[in-house]
């Protein structure tokens, strides 16, 4: 073989080492980490939590029983997490804020609108894989329960809310209770009536002030906070019905003269 046609047969095959590499980069970057978690959130909005897990990087020693414990768990939640949804008007949309790609990890910052026109941020980081891009399951299965246990306690702050008025209606003769006495009335379930839910801390109570109407509070706020806490946000609200939040573990408060706090945000 001459030289000539060694160079040229050297050129050919850089050529094509070149182009598959770029093809590969190419292809790697067209599927956006945006859409696994659009995805993943699409099918909690749905209710589609059987092969939910495909979008998740998981632990593959399943033969140890505590990532089989934490897998059961993981998808445990996730079907906690579905029902949640459902119960606040399911997924109405979902805003990537940001995508940021370096090499084969990626972090996509998220706000999701609910049917009830709630909303929440979340953060996720994903790993590219040969099946392309995972959530990472390490820190983002507790941001996800996190998300989760938000919207529970709003639920369920809601729910004690409606559970005060019914009982003043019916029972208290326009006078509020607390939780455990609507529990005992069966205006909320048991595990709410005792205070603790879904990784929440939750009170409520008739608030008593002469020649004043019947007044309560509700609050609710996370057992833990932090990246690896049982949520980021605290709730209140008072015979107004007004859900407001405010960040960390303290929840807002109102003063029996002036129902609406000042240390939060109601809820839209």
């Amino acid at each position: 073989m001459s030289i000539r046609l060694r160079l040229l047969m050297v050129t050919i095959c850089w050529s094509l080492f070149s182009i598959a590499h770029l093809s590969s980069i190419q292809s790697q970057t067209s599927i956006k980490p945006a859409e696994t978690v659009q995805r993943f959130f699409e099918m909690l909005g749905k209710g589609e939590t059987e092969g939910i897990d495909m979008l998740f990087l998981l632990p593959s020693d399943t033969s140890n029983p505590d990532i089989k414990n934490f897998i059961n768990d993981f998808k445990q939640s996730m079907i906690e997490a579905a029902r949640e949804f459902k119960q606040s008007g399911g997924m109405k949309s979902i805003k990537i804020l940001r995508q940021e790609i370096v090499g084969e990890s990626a972090q996509v910052n998220v706000e999701l609108t609910r049917g009830d026109g709630t909303t929440t941020t979340g953060n996720f980081d994903l790993i590219y894989s040969k099946d392309g891009w995972k959530i990472d399951l390490t820190g983002n299965l507790i941001a996800s329960g996190q998300i989760a246990n938000e919207t529970a306690a709003i639920l369920s702050v809601q729910s004690i809310a409606k559970a005060q008025i019914l009982y003043s209606l019916k029972k208290g003769h326009g006078k509020f209770a607390d939780l455990a006495t609507l529990g005992k009335e069966r205006l909320i379930d048991s595990e709410l009536a005792s205070g603790e839910s879904h990784g929440y801390q939750f009170t409520s109570g008739p608030l008593l002030i002469k020649d004043e109407q019947p007044m309560f509070d509700i609050t609710a706020k996370p057992k833990s906070i932090g990246p690896r806490g049982t949520g980021n946000r605290s709730f209140y609200s008072n015979e107004s019905m007004v859900v407001y939040e405010a960040k960390g573990g303290a929840p807002p408060s109102a003063t029996t003269s002036d129902r609406v706090p000042k240390n939060g945000s109601p809820i839209q």
